[in-house]
C-alpha cells in the first residue's frame, strides 16, 4: 500500500504509518536516514533518494502539487534552487507549534536527487517510526 504525502505528514503527529510502496524505496531511505540534534534543542530528521528517470523539474512539480494537496502551509517555493518549505501547525501542551518540512531537488544524471528534511521544535517528542515514514514518503512519492 502506498502512503500519500498527506498521510505521511499526518503520521508525524503519531498516527499509524502505512506500509512501504516497495522494499527498494525503504532500503534507500533507511540507508541515507539521519537524525541530528536533541530533544531540548530540537531535532532535524533527513534522508535522500534518487529518481534516475525523472527530470528535476517534473520531480519539483510533483512535490509542489503533493504539498499543496496535503493541506500544509507552503511558506516558500524557490524555483531557482528547486527548494520547497512548508509547515504543519499543531498544538503541543496547549501551545502552538510548527513542524518544518524542507525538500530540495537536485539534478542527478538524467534524473533527480530529492532530500527531505523535517525539523521539530525544542522539547517536542515525535515518533521515530512515524518521522522516518514521513521523510521517506516525500522522497518516494516525488518519484511517482
Amino acid at each position: 500500500m502506498r502512503m500519500s504525502i498527506a498521510a505521511a505528514l499526518a503520521a508525524v503527529m503519531c498516527l499509524p504509518a502505512a506500509a512501504w510502496a516497495t522494499p527498494d524505496a525503504q532500503a534507500q531511505c533507511e540507508a541515507n536516514y539521519r537524525q541530528d540534534g536533541s530533544y531540548f534543542a530540537g531535532r532535524t530528521f533527513s534522508s535522500w533518494g534518487v529518481h534516475p528517470a525523472k527530470a528535476p523539474a517534473a520531480t519539483f512539480r510533483s512535490l509542489q502539487v503533493g504539498f499543496a494537496k496535503s493541506g500544509l502551509k507552503v511558506v516558500n517555493v524557490d524555483k531557482d534552487l528547486m527548494m520547497l518549505t512548508a509547515e504543519q501547525a499543531s498544538m503541543s501542551d496547549g501551545k502552538p507549534m510548527a513542524l518544518t518540512f524542507t525538500v530540495l531537488v537536485e539534478p542527478a544524471g538524467k534524473g533527480s536527487k530529492v532530500t527531505s528534511t523535517i525539523k521539530s521544535p525544542p522539547t517536542k517528542a515525535l515518533s521515530a517510526d512515524a518521522v522516518r515514514a514521513s521523510v521517506c514518503a516525500v522522497i518516494r512519492d516525488s518519484g511517482a
